[in-house]
């Protein structure tokens, strides 16, 4: 068992830090939570207004990644907490405009 002991040297120090982790994993158990409780279709908004793929989204769902940024978490459960408001576009709809 030698390296159990300290035989000599330098002893190391060890800074105090007084952090609390608790928040940040409620945070990310929120954020899991939020996307669980959304269905296909407002996933794929979410998809759509971040310019990721779905495939993102199960990720971060699952826990296998997380957003590089805090602000799209924040967004994300804030969109959530706000009752998920999304809007209907037509593709090509600014373009058949004057044909009618």
């Amino acid at each position: 068992m030698k390296g159990s002991f300290n035989y000599g040297g330098r002893p190391y120090l060890v800074a105090i830090i007084d952090c609390n982790d608790t928040l940040e994993l409620d945070l990310r158990d929120r954020f899991k939570r939020v996307l669980k409780k959304c269905s296909y279709r407002q996933k794929m908004a979410l998809c759509r207004s971040r310019h990721c793929g779905y495939n993102t989204i199960l990720n971060w769902q699952f826990g296998r990644s997380y957003p590089k940024d805090y602000s799209v978490v924040l967004a994300i459960i804030r969109w959530f907490d706000e009752g998920k408001p999304c809007q209907t576009l037509v593709p090509g709809a600014q373009f058949t405009k004057g044909m009618l």
